[in-house]
Formats: structure tokens, C-alpha cells, sequence
């Protein structure tokens, strides 16, 4: 009995002296990216893209912060932590009945099982926090990748009608023997190509407006008017980025639930033999699985590490090149207005105005989705939880 008094205090006094668990939110310290000290282009003019996706007063708005709700509602992983959660507390209240009314025979292996316990619900609590977070965060990739390719689309759109008048050129060429046989084949083919990839497109849409509907629990041939302002923030720049990412993937809750497995494991390690039912073997196995806990910590450490690093190196190219799309984008404008100016002039032709067009459409696709790529990045890298 002195030896379970003891063991009791022990553990006790491990678990009080414990360090705080994670905050789900990965708050950062020293060192981190808040969001007043980031770099926000607030100007909004700057971002008023000229081939906003049309409104259709058929469809049903929807947004952002409702498709996350009803994700997370229709989330079966979701319900089932939450079932899950439940069954724990009653097994927690019910081995720690065990305990205070000394009703089982071996009250060590009842005492590390009443650890145990409390260990995979304090790790559940914070996967299930997670889970969430992680459903709002793949909810604005379908929104991000739905605009995406409804842009797509026009631009293929575009891009069909200047096809279309060089191939209506290319016709009246080979009638009037200016072009041969095989290159009128050839502009027929590029323009049935064209259309073809537009279908493509088109069934790429359904697929993942089918995706974000099965995660919401709704019709999977809904369609919506949905929408997602780009925005900008760049992080700062961190002098040791090493050191950086060994602090916050500390913080992470992986690295909190491996922490606290590996703190039950050292505990349920020193007091096998305490246990009426101990053997050699346990003693041995239960020594193992703590040395392979902690390697499996050191490891996940190591990996969490080296996203941190990659996802920061990627942000800052990302950085390097949005200004040079910008660039392009603010040069495209020039071109395309100074087209419609010729063009009404009658100095150049419908062809050259709609080139003109689909360049624009161009530039501002890929500055659109450099811009929401790096959306989802910082947001990775202010929450590391969502690696």
C-alpha cells in the first residue's frame, strides 16, 4: 500500500508540474507572424480584377463562413469524436469510481488505465479542434479552386473566339489557295481542340462542385454564387528559420499529443512492476514502448521541422514573384485599352482586339490564383496545425 501511495503522489505531482498543452490556435511568441505586424495591401482599387465571374440571380448565395458551418455539421469524423468523447468521460468517471471505492483487485494497472484514459481525451479534444480547423481550411481551397476554374472557363471562352476567327481566316485562305490543306487541317484542329478543353473544364467545375457539396450534405448538382476576395499578406522575414521552426512545431498539437503519450509511457514504464499482474516481459515491453514513443516524437519533430522551412522558403519566392505578376497584369491593362482605342480607330483588327483580351484574362488569372495560393500558405503557416 506505501508503494501505491507513493506512486499516486508521484504521478501527481508529474502531471500538475506538466507544461500547459497546446493551444489549438498555435499562438506564436517571440519571433512570430501577428497579424498587425503583417504586410496587408489594403488599398482595394489595386485588386478590382476586370473579369469578375458574372452574378446569377438563379443560383444560391453562398458563403464562406456557411459552407464551413455546414461541413462541420455534416462531418461524420466529427460526430464521431464527439461520440467518442463521450464514451471516454463515462469510462474516465467510471475507473476513477473504481479508484475511490477501491473496487478493483490490481489498483496500479487501475490507476495507469485511469492515465491512459485521461490521456487519449485530452489528445481527442485537441484532434477533434483540429478537425475542425482543417475542414474550414479545405472548404476555402473548394472555394478557391471552384473560382479558379469558373475563370478558367471564360478565359477558354475567350480564347475560343479569337480561335474561331482564325480559323474562319484560315478558311477563306485555303478557298482562295493562299494556305495548304494541311495547315487549314491544322488551324481546324487547334479550334476543335479548344472547344474540347473547355468541355473538360466544364466537368472539372461538376466534379468539384460535387466535392463541396457531399462535405456539405447537400445536392450534389447544386450550384452556387459564391465568391472569395484575394487578398495579400506577406510574413516577415526570420533571421534563423531553423531555430524558428524547432519552437513552433513544439507548439503544434501533434507534437503536444506525442509529448503527452510519451509522458503516460514513461510513467506506465517506472511502475510495471508495481502491477499484481506484472512479468519480466511487461516490464520490458513497457520499457520499449516508451523508447519507441520518444523516437516516433523525434522523428515527427524532425519532419514538422522541415515543412516549416519549406512552406516559409515557398511563401518568400511567392513574394518575389507576385510583384513581377503585377507587373504584367498593370502592362496587360495599358495593352488592352490601348487595343479597344485602336480598334474602335479602325487601325487594328476584332482578332487583335480579342487577343488583346484573352492577355488580360491571362494576367489576371495567374495573379488571382498566385494570390489565393499564397492565401492558403500563410494561413498554413499562422497555424502550423493545419501541415
Amino acid at each position: 500500500m506505501t508503494k501505491e501511495l507513493a506512486f499516486i503522489a508521484a504521478t501527481a505531482l508529474l502531471f500538475t508540474a506538466s507544461p500547459v498543452y497546446a493551444n489549438v490556435q498555435n499562438e506564436n511568441v517571440e519571433n512570430s507572424i501577428d497579424a498587425e505586424d503583417s504586410e496587408t495591401i489594403e488599398d482595394d482599387s489595386e485588386y478590382q480584377f476586370l473579369f469578375d465571374i458574372s452574378y446569377d440571380d438563379t443560383l444560391i448565395d453562398l458563403t464562406l463562413d456557411e459552407a464551413v458551418e455546414d461541413a462541420i455539421s455534416n462531418s461524420t469524423s466529427i460526430k464521431t469524436s464527439k461520440l467518442n468523447l463521450e464514451t471516454m468521460e463515462e469510462n474516465i468517471e467510471e475507473t476513477a469510481t473504481d479508484i475511490t471505492y477501491n473496487r478493483t483487485q490490481d489498483s496500479i494497472a487501475t490507476l495507469l488505465s485511469f492515465l491512459s484514459q485521461q490521456n487519449n481525451y485530452k489528445n481527442s479534444e485537441m484532434d477533434l479542434e483540429v478537425s475542425r480547423q482543417k475542414i474550414a481550411h479545405e472548404m476555402k481551397k473548394l472555394f478557391m479552386d471552384i473560382i479558379n476554374m469558373e475563370r478558367e472557363i471564360s478565359l477558354k471562352e475567350d480564347s475560343i473566339k479569337v480561335s474561331q476567327i482564325e480559323y474562319n481566316e484560315a478558311q477563306t485562305k485555303f478557298k482562295n489557295n493562299l494556305i495548304s490543306s494541311s495547315d487549314f487541317k491544322a488551324q481546324g484542329t487547334a479550334y476543335q481542340k479548344e472547344k474540347s478543353d473547355l468541355e473538360a473544364l466544364k466537368n472539372e467545375l461538376d466534379i468539384t462542385y460535387k466535392n463541396l457539396n457531399v462535405l456539405m450534405g447537400k445536392d450534389e448538382n447544386t450550384r452556387y454564387n459564391i465568391s472569395l476576395d484575394p487578398e495579400y499578406e506577406k510574413i516577415e522575414d526570420i533571421t534563423d528559420i531553423n531555430y524558428y521552426a524547432s519552437r513552433e512545431a513544439d507548439n503544434t498539437v501533434t507534437m503536444q499529443k506525442l509529448k503527452n503519450d510519451l509522458e503516460y509511457a514513461e510513467i506506465a514504464a517506472k511502475n510495471e512492476y508495481l502491477k499484481e499482474s506484472s512479468t519480466y516481459m511487461s516490464e520490458i515491453n513497457a520499457e520499449n514502448n516508451a523508447a519507441i514513443t520518444e523516437m516516433n516524437l523525434n522523428d515527427t519533430k524532425e519532419q514538422l521541422e522541415q515543412s516549416i522551412v519549406s512552406l516559409y522558403y515557398s511563401i518568400k519566392n511567392s513574394e518575389q514573384n507576385m510583384e513581377s505578376l503585377y507587373t504584367n497584369y498593370e502592362t496587360a491593362i495599358t495593352n488592352y485599352e490601348a487595343s479597344k482605342i485602336k480598334y474602335d480607330a479602325g487601325l487594328i483588327s476584332l482578332k487583335d482586339l480579342e487577343t488583346a483580351k484573352k492577355n488580360l484574362h491571362e494576367a489576371e488569372n495567374s495573379l488571382i490564383k498566385s494570390l489565393y495560393e499564397n492565401m492558403i500558405n500563410v494561413e498554413k503557416f499562422n497555424n502550423l496545425n493545419l501541415l
